[in-house]
């Protein structure tokens, strides 16, 4: 088939003037690598979302909201092959940055589960996908949700009783899960679990305590460490170290002073 390649938006306009018959039955196609979208009509845009297989992938990439519409409608239309929209066109639109509300809503039921992993990491999602979502019957998808800095903490609640192990571990990992959550997985029965627990700045101290009594020694000694670490240190610790940085200065005087004394 035939393509059409014009230089600029306006020999874009001119070319779909005068072959519009054309690119309905698909005699000819029209590739728009050089065409600004932004100064393109946007009824051209909406006529090519339908009829250009060439076009859509520009087109999915664009910040209309009614052209990238157009063309996720297209997936479920019983149109002929030629027209089908293809499972990349639509990882292109949930790939992009503009996505409304309602188009993010629509991306997070896609039966595509590379689409819903797409959507699942973006941090401007309403609060009606992140619940979509964390419900998704794969787990890959309910991971990035658990790992997303922007999921809302009911929605973190009930990912941290999640069936899947990975799940539980990104939640304990992610370093806005409030020290509610954090709490309640100190108790979680798989052990790498309660370890990112630990490591996560969010833990409260008493849940740290709990855990350095933990039947697993990895965990035990981990959590004495930090424990260690956050302990305030006594007076005599703070004095001792103070007079070895004391001793360090007044040796390194007294070599100063030597070799000046050699020049």
């Amino acid at each position: 088939m035939p393509i059409l390649v014009p230089i600029n938006t306006t020999d874009c306009i001119n070319i779909f003037n005068n072959y519009k018959d054309d690119l309905v039955t698909g005699t000819y196609e029209i590739d728009l690598k050089f065409v600004d979208l932004s100064i393109l009509p946007v009824d051209i845009q909406l006529f090519l979302a339908e009829y250009s297989k060439q076009s859509m992938s520009y087109l999915a990439r664009g910040n209309n909201q009614l052209v990238l519409g157009k063309l996720y409608e297209n997936r479920f239309k019983n149109l002929n092959e030629t027209w089908r929209i293809t499972d990349s066109i639509v990882i292109d639109i949930a790939r992009n940055s503009y996505l409304n509300n309602e188009m993010l809503l629509l991306l997070a039921n896609d039966m595509s589960l590379e689409v819903r992993m797409i959507v699942a990491q973006k941090v401007n999602l309403p609060y009606e996908c992140f619940v979509k979502l964390s419900k998704n019957g794969f787990s890959e998808v309910r991971q990035l949700i658990a790992s997303n800095l922007c999921t809302p903490v009911d929605v973190l609640k009930m990912l941290s009783i999640d069936s899947d192990k990975e799940v539980r571990i990104r939640i304990a990992h992610n370093i806005n899960t409030p020290s509610i959550i954090l709490q309640s997985l100190i108790y979680d029965v798989d052990a790498s679990i309660r370890y990112n627990v630990i490591l996560n700045k969010n833990t409260p101290l008493s849940a740290i305590e709990i855990l350095a009594t933990d039947s697993d020694n990895v965990i035990r000694e981990e959590a004495q460490k930090v424990l260690k670490a956050l302990k305030p240190q006594g007076c005599f610790e703070i004095f001792t170290k103070v007079f070895i940085v004391l001793c360090i200065i007044l040796i390194i005087g007294i070599v100063i002073i030597m070799v000046a004394s050699l020049k």
